[in-house]
Parts: structure tokens; sequence; C-alpha cells
């Protein structure tokens, strides 16, 4: 088990949660969640200006090297909170700071990876700016970006390989509001070198001006001559890729999807006219060619634009499910179960919330405010054929609008896609889990009426599968004879009892949900009407009683459930078990709805509380629990 510093530890906290303490909430809903002041900008910036406030130089200066070391070890869910914390360590003009500064912005080549990275930090400083300056931290707001921060934007434009920095700058070239034109001009960037001064102009005045400067130059080098300098080859090959990007938005379909599978242009769709994404023979190409993750990640996308739903539906829906039967690509781009099912519910349960609002919709059609307001995308206009003036109007006609409107059919769902995405990915992407290898306990509300609650950020997503997805995640990769203790909360403490499962038989997720919430009428069964506006309370804190009744000794306890959990004697028992055990456990607390009313005690010492629910979650819990933060 690692030892972090204190200082390690509240950095690794803020970088994988976005929070001072253990506590996780969705991005998606953390503004609107927090108050201003647990907004993860403004706790990044407390976090850091508290060490900085204690005025010990080993201190501060520890900072960068522990953000590069997270870095290092590559088990971020994502950057963004890495390069803000750095962004906020370049911004301190205190005296004490100085080697804090230096070493941040001497850390942009390293944590900025690509061209979109380096535009977040950019627009990231001007945000640590102000809030250092609303929060006190510093005295003087800066009037520019400084030294520092020109010396740190040269060396990523002209210190990495030219044609690594084309690719990344033609590839992502804007982020909220900024851009690498933006920044060129701000830094008054130039070079010497032919190859940069091609990707500079190309970037601040576009291929025309390349092709007047070099044009007539490029036409004379030949990249297979073996007496070409290696200069004039880098060249031509920065040219000929500007050249490709510059042709494909003239292309038609079939010269796109060739360059697409020549060129691997779809592991950066970027670059691909938005025009020719609505096509299925180029939809189908970047199907073949996404990274699995992002394949997944754009599923409602591809179904959106009818790939799953076409002219020849199985060409794209095979290629689809084709790419991810390959278990080692599918192991290394560590997909989480909770991830295909959460695409599943995306797909297929838009639809019923669009046919859900044209059914309100249609209720009050006679209300012309009410019909003015439908989305252009939900309504088809029909169009009268007008009367002859030969022929006799009488009132009624008179009266008849001139056109109608009719709300658009929902669009068709796929079975095979539905079932592959709830059921079979679910599955493989269980396979390729790795054991944890330690004691678990698992501790969920069983009741029936969790099949009416939904879960917070993902509202597409039930509590009682949320629950599922995360106990078959946790059980599925453990040997046999190390399979985690799943124990049932029910309205009534007696009969709160262990779940059996029986592993000889097939575990997916459908036969799992059925064991772990028995419809009303089976045996054991709880009856609590979920139609009832105060549904009873349970009490996790029953699970460490029976633990300990039974003599069960466990590394980890896991806790799902809603708001509806009573907590008020769970820090208490938790204490009482780690004593009689002579043990410490790790503690993992979901309430899946929503806040709690008990959240500002939680989320301390051994303990990892998330609220809601999002594809994160299942890689968290593993995370916590591998000691990563």
């Amino acid at each position: 088990m690692p030892k972090y510093s204190l200082i390690e530890s509240k950095l690794r906290r803020y970088l994988y949660l976005g929070h001072e303490y253990c506590i996780y909430v969705p991005p998606s809903i953390r503004t609107s969640f927090w108050k201003e002041n647990h907004h993860d900008d403004v706790t990044g910036v407390r976090i850091i200006g508290k060490i900085v406030k204690k005025n010990k130089t080993e201190e501060i200066n520890s900072i960068v090297p522990i953000i590069l070391k997270i870095k290092k070890e590559d088990k971020l869910l994502d950057d963004r909170l890495l390069i803000f914390a750095l962004a906020v360590c370049a911004r301190f003009n205190l005296e004490p700071c100085v080697k804090m500064v230096a070493d941040a912005y001497a850390a942009v080549s390293t944590i900025c990876t690509d061209g979109l990275k380096l535009l977040m930090f950019v627009k990231f400083i001007k945000i640590a700016d102000n809030i250092l300056f609303d929060q006190g931290f510093i005295t003087i707001m800066s009037n520019g970006h400084g030294r520092g921060f020109a010396k740190s934007m040269t060396n990523w434009y002209l210190k990495r390989d030219p044609l690594l920095t084309t690719e990344h700058i033609v590839r992502n070239k804007c982020y909220d509001g900024w851009s690498h034109k933006d920044v060129m001009k701000l830094i008054h960037l130039h070079s010497t070198e032919p190859c940069r001064i091609m990707y500079i102009v190309y970037t601040l005045s576009g291929i025309e001006k390349v092709e007047k400067l070099f044009g007539s130059k490029m036409k004379d080098v030949c990249i297979e001559d073996i007496d070409e300098t290696f200069e004039n080859k880098q060249l031509k090959f920065i040219y000929n890729f500007l050249k490709q990007v510059e042709n494909i938005k003239k292309m038609d379909e079939h010269a796109l999807r060739y360059e697409i599978e020549l060129n691997r242009w779809g592991k950066e769709p970027e670059v691909i006219p938005q025009k020719m994404l609505k096509s299925s023979t180029i939809l189908t190409s970047l199907v073949m060619h996404l990274p699995l993750e992002k394949l997944l990640e754009n599923t409602f996308f591809f179904a959106k634009n009818r790939l799953f739903n076409n002219s020849t539906p199985d060409v794209g829906l095979w290629e689809y499910i084709l790419r991810f039967n390959n278990s080692i690509l599918l192991k290394t781009s560590q997909i989480h179960p909770i991830e295909p099912f959460i695409q599943y519910a995306k797909y297929a349960r838009t639809c019923m919330n669009i046919l859900k609002l044209q059914n309100n919709i249609m209720k009050k059609e006679e209300e012309k405010s009410v019909i003015e307001s439908i989305d252009n995308k939900l309504k088809v206009i029909v169009k009268l054929q007008k009367t002859p003036d030969k022929e006799e109007v009488n009132d009624v006609n008179q009266n008849q609008p001139s056109n109608f409107y009719m709300t658009k059919p929902v669009p068709k769902l796929v079975d095979q896609l539905m079932t592959f995405l709830s059921e079979d990915l679910v599955k493989k992407t269980c396979e390729v889990l790795d054991p944890l290898g330690l004691r678990i306990m698992i501790t969920y509300d069983s009741r029936i009426c969790m099949k009416a609650s939904m879960c917070a950020c993902s509202r597409l997503i039930k509590v009682h599968e949320a629950i599922t997805l995360i106990i078959l995640s946790l059980i599925y990769p453990e040997k046999l004879d190390n399979k985690p203790t799943v124990y049932g909360l029910n309205s009534d403490i007696n009969s709160s009892k262990e779940i059996e499962i029986d592993y000889n038989q097939p575990l997916t997720f459908s036969s799992l949900e059925s064991i772990l919430f028995k419809e009303p009428g089976c045996i054991g069964s709880d009856s609590v009407d979920s139609d009832k506006k105060d549904i009873p309370q349970v009490y996790p804190h029953m699970s460490f009683k029976w633990a300990k009744e039974n003599n069960k000794e466990f590394d980890v306890f896991v806790f799902l459930g809603n708001n509806k959990m009573n907590l008020r004697l769970f820090k208490r028992s938790m204490k009482g078990y780690q004593t009689h055990f002579k043990n410490p456990v790790k503690i993992i607390l979901l309430c899946l709805n929503g806040k709690h009313y008990d959240q500002i005690n939680l989320g301390r010492r051994n303990t990892l509380f998330i609220i809601g629910f999002d594809k994160n979650v299942g890689k968290l819990i593993n995370s916590f629990i591998k000691d990563d933060f």
C-alpha cells in the first residue's frame, strides 16, 4: 500500500475526483450540485493556494513534481484537472514560488501532449488568474501572460517533432475561444527552420500562402530519392500532409473513404467535414478505424445518423459489433462494463423520451403557442393544396389552415444493437477485468422501489440497474473462492440477509438483476410500495453487525443505495468492526439518486463517497481500492 505525503494525498484526491475530500460528483452536474466555493476550479486554486500560504519552500516546490508523477502513472480518467492544476502553479507571482512557476512552465511540453491540451492550458491560465486574485492568494493581477508563458508556448511549438506538431495543430484547432492562431500571434512565434515556418504560415495565413512560399520548391523534392536531404524530405512530408487535409474538403465520399483507410484519419476524425459525417459509407469507415473507447462513446452519434438503420443496415451494424471481438484491444481500451450499458440506455431510451414529448405535444395540439414551440427536429410541415378559384369556397374551406403539423416518426430501434450493448458487450468487458484479490462485502438496498428511483447525472439509468452493474463488475473477475459477499437490505431489519448467487450458472446482467431484485410475490421480496410518499429508510450499518456476528473479516465494504440510507450509526459501527478485527477497512458509499442529508460528514480518511452515477464510477471504485488516491 503506497504511502503518500499529506500534500500528495490532497492533490491526488483533487485530480481524480475534483474535490478536496474523497467525494465524487460527476463533472456534468458539479456546477449545479455544489455552491461556487466547491466548483472544481475554485477547489483546485484553494488546495494549491493553502500550500503556498504556509510559505514552506520545500512543500511549494513539491507540487509540480507530484503533478508530473501522477501524469507519468497515466491512470487519470482525463487530464483536464491536471492541466488546470499546472496552470494554477504557473500563475503565482510571489517570491517563494519562483521555482514552482518555472517548473510549471517547463512541464507544459510533458503534460500537454497534444494541441487540444495546450489550448486548454492557455484557457486555464486566465481562469486561474481571476480565481487566485478573487480568493486573495495573489494581490496583483498580471497584465499579460508573461515571459515564462511565452517561452513555454515557443518551446511547445518549436522543440517537438515538426510533423507531429503539424498534426496536433491541424487536428485540434481550437478550444473554448482559443486557437493556435491566437497563441502564435500572442507570442509572436517565428522560426528560421523551413519545416516550422511552413506550419506557422499555414496556421496564420492558410494553405494559399504555403503554396506561394513553398509550392514551386516542393515540386522538385522526391521523398524516395536517397540523395535528397533529410530537411527537404521532412518539409515534403509536412507539405503533403497539409495538402491532404485541404483536399479532404473537396473529396466525394468514395475518395474520402479511401483516404480514411489509407491514412487512418478515422483515429482523428476532427479533420473530416461535418457534411460527410452523414454518409453511411464514411460512418462505416470511421467505425472500422476509431479507437474502441471513442467508437463506443459515439454510438448514439452513429445511430442518430442512421448508420444502423439505413438501406444496408447490416454493414454498419456488424462492422460496429465485430470491432469489439478482439479481447486484447478490448482490455487495452479499459472500457468498463458500466460504459456499454450507459450507451444502451442513451440509444434505447432517448427514443422513448421523444415519444413522450410527442404525446404531450399532441395532447395540446389545439394550443397555437404549443405548436409554434415544437422543435423543428420533431415536426413536419404539410402544406395543403389551394382550392381552384373557379370552385365555390364555402365557409368551412375558408376557415381551413393553409398547412398543418405532423410529428416525425420515432427513430426505429435495432434489437441486435440493444442486445449487444446491454448484455453481450457488458459481459465481454467483465471478462477482461482484473481481479482485485481482496475480501469485499457489498451491501445494497434490495427493495423493489429502487426500480422507480432514477440516478443523478445518468438520468436514463435506474438505481437498481446501476447497483446491478457495480455488483456485476466487482464479483465477475474474482476467483470462485474469493467472490465478494453480497448482502441485501430491506425496510424490515430482520429480513435483511446475505444473497445467494449460484456461480455454476451463467452470470449476466439480466440474471444478476433478477437475483438482486425479486419481483413482488417472490419469496423474500420486499413489499414496499414505490408510490408511497414516505419510503422507509434502510440501515447500512447493519452489515457491520452481521459481518461481526458471523466472524467475517473484510478489507473493503461497498454500500449501494439512494438517499433513503440512514447513516447516523454508520461511523460508530465501522469503528467497532475495525477494533474487533484489528484491521483497517476501506469504505465505498454510493448515493445514486443525488444529495444525501449526511454528505457533509462523508468522504474523509478511508471513505469514498460517490453521488450520482456516470461512466467513471466503476473505474474510480477500482482506483480507490488500489490506493491510486
